[in-house]
């Protein structure tokens, strides 16, 4: 997430830019957490409301990392996370910002026991 994209801004930048306008088209009984992943998840705020300051503060606190996470472990995480959200909440989705590059291999993410963990509808945006 630190490389340069192609209008000279760092993924990390591009990603939070992404965050803080999905988070701003989030209604306003929508509950948002926001989690990274890296060799570890790491839950950044708990649930949350769109337009709760805490959010964005949050968002822009998100530092990049040098590691390298396969995208198949970090969305099993999120959707255990999205799956145990507060009870009377019944809408739930995982949105992924991430720099993985198509040439990653991740076969975990084709495979039948992949799509059998995600329980919620997921959206990825891929910067590569």
């Amino acid at each position: 997430m630190a490389d340069s994209g192609p209008a000279g801004q760092s993924y990390m930048a591009v990603a939070r830019s992404l965050a803080k306008t999905f988070v701003a088209g989030v209604g306003p009984d929508d509950l948002v957490k926001l989690v990274t992943f890296d060799e570890h998840t790491v839950e950044k705020t708990g649930w949350l409301h769109g337009s709760d300051a805490t959010l964005g503060q949050a968002i822009d606190a998100v530092q990049s990392e040098a590691r390298r996470t396969f995208v198949s472990d970090g969305l099993i995480q999120a959707s255990k996370i999205a799956n145990a959200r507060p009870s009377g909440y019944d809408r739930r989705a995982i949105v992924v910002i991430t720099d993985a590059s198509p040439a990653d291999k991740d076969a975990n993410l084709s495979s039948a026991s992949m799509r059998q963990q995600l329980g919620p509808p997921t959206f990825v945006v891929g910067l590569l």
